[in-house]
């Protein structure tokens, strides 16, 4: 539904962050509640918690460095520039 709303005028991306981590600078919550309940649960479990054979992972990115990629895409938005539309935006990007 969010891809087929984008058109020339419309850019849209989807952006689905792994585990965000680290110190927000907003006025909201600054604490990274996916690696805390994480830590909290490890602690009390006294072992990481495991699913199945525990051969899954888990990528995780900085929330300082999530916040820079949506400046970088809004930017990119706004310059207008047909070569780079096709590879960041709707079903290619």
């Amino acid at each position: 539904m969010v891809l087929a709303a984008g058109s020339d005028s419309v850019k849209t991306a989807i952006i689905c962050p792994p585990t965000v981590y680290g110190a927000g600078r907003g006025p909201g919550n600054k604490r990274s509640r996916q690696v805390y309940v994480l830590v909290s649960t490890t602690l009390k479990q006294g072992q990481a918690p495991q699913l199945g054979k525990g051969l899954s992972e888990w990528n995780n990115v900085h929330v300082h460095d999530l916040a820079d990629l949506f400046v970088l895409l809004t930017e990119a938005a706004l310059a207008k520039k047909p070569e780079l539309d096709d590879k960041l935006w709707g079903k290619e990007g």
